[in-house]
């Protein structure tokens, strides 16, 4: 059995965190200033794409 959000329910994903989620969800993160639009990372740059984003230590 799949997990399915009711109404009501709200899914947080953590600082730094890259996956996919539905177009709706991503323009209404990125219009509230929540999250960026980036292109996918080559396979062996994902760490450096990561690191960019990231502030610096």
């Amino acid at each position: 059995m799949d997990f399915k959000p009711t109404a009501g329910t709200t899914i947080e994903y953590k600082a730094g965190w890259s996956g996919n989620v539905t177009r709706a969800c991503a323009d209404k993160a990125v219009a509230a200033g929540k999250a960026v639009r980036f292109k996918p990372p080559r396979k062996g740059e994902a760490e450096t794409l990561l690191e960019s984003l990231l502030p610096p230590k």
